[in-house]
């Protein structure tokens, strides 16, 4: 369970990747959200197994497709600069994890479906959205805290 935290990993990289790329071309940046979220991703489902409960392991190739849909997502943030506009700053990191939540929780219900018995599924239902709502929530804040701290360093130089 501790390793999901190992998810932080992947909303950083996918910051540090949007940061370097700020002047490019917005397919560009597009792409290189994607391919961020799809490596960090794919390499944390290689190194070490996602159990979401006792007995159901989520395979990487979901994990890839999740990290896929936080670069997505990421970047449709950060072109709307959502996590530095005054006012929804403060409560962009819970509705984006949310929103990361919602589509994980959905991607993995159809992959358990297709894969597993349905009665299987169906009794981890509530444990499986608590725990996509934990992981969605914390690629989205591990994007989050460096895109504010940045901003509040930068601004701070200014008005020295």
């Amino acid at each position: 369970m501790e390793s999901i935290f190992l998810f932080l990993l992947v909303g950083i990289l996918i910051y540090f990747t949007g940061y370097f790329s700020r002047q490019k071309t917005d397919r560009i940046r597009c792409a290189l959200f994607l391919s961020a979220g799809l490596v960090s991703s794919t390499i944390l489902g290689l190194i070490e197994p996602v159990r979401l409960v006792p007995g159901l392991t989520l395979p990487p190739a979901a994990l890839s497709v999740a990290g896929l849909m936080a670069g997505l997502l990421l970047f449709w943030v950060e072109k709307r600069q959502f996590f530095t506009r005054p006012g929804i700053q403060f409560v962009a990191t819970p509705l984006f994890g949310i929103v990361l939540a919602v589509t994980f929780y959905g991607l993995t219900a159809g992959l358990i479906a297709a894969t597993h018995t349905h009665e299987k599924f169906a009794a981890y239902k509530r444990e499986l959205f608590i725990l996509y709502f934990l992981w969605g929530f914390i690629v989205v804040f591990g994007y989050a805290i460096p895109a504010r701290w940045f901003k509040q360093n930068s601004e701070r130089s200014r008005l020295s």
